[in-house]
């Protein structure tokens, strides 16, 4: 069996924490690649991880001929040239949620892959959570009974003017009012 040789970009707590433990646990993957604005953490993450490759560039780690899936870990407002550049090269992409803050931008990416034929997915990891696994498994097997309503509550009013400059994306309602729609309620 040929594994996936998956590069990277962003080394934050979540690539650490979450997806290096995860990816190190499936055998179909193999981690070749990592890539941080900073490179002396991505030379730190690839030392700790035994990572082959950490490059000083998105560009460098989507166009590696070691990369064949492109694991998008940045922040959110950093998805769109990250991704944009991994369908550019031909790579297939996971992405953490959101895409994108824009609905417009976060269609044009997927149509853009769709033409590239370039294989796609947003991650929204709580969806493959062992406890929301379990209600669906009960909801599925007629345990708990039809489900009539769903209520997703985000909370983006809150402590605005105290928000990281990164994370200031998340204050406008439009930004995530209809992004479920881009998938047709699928993510």
């Amino acid at each position: 069996m040929t594994k996936i040789r998956v590069g990277l970009i962003g080394v934050g707590n979540w690539a650490e924490y979450g997806h290096l433990p995860a990816l190190n646990l499936l055998p179909e993957y193999v981690l070749t690649a990592v890539h941080s604005r900073d490179i002396t953490k991505a030379n730190a993450l690839a030392q700790r991880h035994g990572i082959p490759h950490a490059l000083d560039s998105v560009e460098a780690l989507v166009r590696h001929p070691e990369v064949d899936l492109v694991v998008v870990l940045n922040t959110a407002p950093q998805h769109e040239a990250t991704v944009r550049a991994a369908i550019a090269a031909g790579k297939d992409v996971y992405c953490e949620w959101p895409l994108t803050p824009s609905k417009a931008v976060s269609q044009e990416l997927a149509a853009l892959a769709k033409q590239a034929s370039v294989r796609h997915i947003v991650g929204l990891q709580r969806r493959l959570n062992p406890d929301y696994r379990y209600v669906r498994d009960l909801l599925k097997d007629g345990y708990i009974g039809e489900l009539r309503s769903v209520r997703l509550h985000i909370s983006v009013e809150y402590f605005q003017r105290e928000r990281k400059a990164a994370l200031h994306f998340t204050i406008p309602p439009e930004n995530f009012s209809s992004l479920l729609s881009i998938y047709g309620g699928h993510y």
